[in-house]
């Protein structure tokens, strides 16, 4: 029985749980199974679509090497850092929800969607390399003030922006971002 066994995913792991060959898929789902580390999948380079929420990874390291990853849900981890995933040029859809992130960076010119909920953030994310990005969700963080600077590189494609449950006191002029559909 390996309820209360740390898991390593790696290429043997892929092979055991899933059907088919790993390094042709291209959606892996792997939800609530203790998986606390990863180890080279460097040969699953097919995979567009990774889920890997509800487990124990401390870091992303190892998933830097599927550069084709489109989607990736790390959500209910205890992620620390993102730093990792700057090699993931294609990443379209990150949910990096109830982790330990008290920052993040990203430098994903495709990313649509950014889901940080549940963290320890004290700031907006810079979203300069953000030219994409459609929904931003940031509930449930340390956020205390919201610095239009950080949000003014997503002012014409910022659809949905969640800052519910936060430290803000005041919120600034947010009329810059032209296309807000929900705040």
């Amino acid at each position: 029985e390996t309820n209360n066994m740390a898991i390593t995913l790696n290429y043997a792991y892929l092979s055991s749980q899933l059907d088919g060959n790993p390094k042709e898929m291209k959606t892996i789902k792997l939800p609530n199974r203790q998986i606390a580390s990863i180890e080279d999948l460097s040969s699953c380079q097919e995979l567009t679509r990774l889920d890997l929420s509800k487990n124990s990874l401390p870091c992303t390291e190892g998933i830097e090497e599927c550069t084709s990853i489109t989607f990736l849900n790390i959500a209910e981890n205890k992620i620390k850092t993102l730093e990792r995933l700057a090699t993931l040029k294609k990443l379209v859809t990150l949910n990096a929800a109830k982790n330990q992130l008290s920052e993040y960076h990203p430098d994903s010119n495709n990313l649509k969607a950014l889901i940080l909920n549940g963290n320890q953030l004290r700031d907006i994310p810079s979203l300069k390399l953000c030219t994409e990005l459609k929904t931003l969700i940031l509930s449930s963080n340390r956020i205390e003030k919201i610095y239009q600077s950080r949000l003014k590189w997503a002012s014409k494609t910022l659809l949905k922006l969640s800052l519910s449950h936060n430290l803000i006191r005041k919120i600034p002029d947010l009329s810059t971002l032209f296309f807000l559909k929900e705040l």
